[in-house]
Parts: C-alpha cells; sequence; structure tokens
C-alpha cells in the first residue's frame, strides 16, 4: 500500500474577551489545510443558550466568512489570525538553536 496523505482532523474550543470559538481543522502532510471556526457570542442568554454569530474558513490558503455586517469585525479577525498562528506552530515547532 502506498500512502499518499496523512490527515489530521481536531476539534479545540477557545474562549477570548472578543467571543467564543469552535475550531475545527484539517491537518494534511504537516500543513495546516482546513480551518473552521464558528464565532459565538463570550456569554449564554438568559436560556444558557450561547447565540452564534457568525463562522470564518480557510481552506488551501483562501479565507471567506459570514458575520454580520453590524459588528465589530477587527477583534474576530485578530483572533482568528492568533488561533491560525497557534496551530501552525504547534503543527511545525521552531527548533531552539
Amino acid at each position: 500500500m502506498n500512502i499518499t496523505n496523512i490527515t489530521v482532523t481536531k476539534t479545540a474550543e477557545e474562549k477570548t474577551e472578543n467571543a467564543s470559538y469552535v475550531l475545527e481543522y484539517s491537518i494534511v502532510n504537516d500543513e495546516l489545510n482546513r480551518l473552521h471556526v464558528s464565532v459565538n457570542e463570550k456569554e449564554a442568554d438568559t436560556e444558557g443558550n450561547i447565540p452564534p454569530v457568525g463562522i470564518i474558513y480557510m481552506e488551501q490558503g483562501n479565507i471567506s466568512c459570514n458575520l454580520p455586517a453590524g459588528r465589530e469585525l477587527g477583534p474576530i479577525f485578530r483572533d482568528f489570525d492568533k488561533m491560525q498562528q497557534y496551530i501552525r506552530e504547534s503543527i511545525n515547532p521552531k527548533k531552539e538553536s
């Protein structure tokens, strides 16, 4: 058998001062290939549900999103960038000299 790709899919949660996030990402041959981030409100509503805000999706280097226009997007995208960077660094940790 000739293995041509190794794909690992992981699910994670993150909460920042801006929002609550659920991440699902795939690593193909030690490279981040796909990252799906569900963006939710920081806190639950009065009924105990955490309302969804939207999604940010990265696949093969292209990013798309579905977020409300009236929302301040900068903090959400900064969080996304930090999460993406953390994942990439965890896949390929920098070697200490």
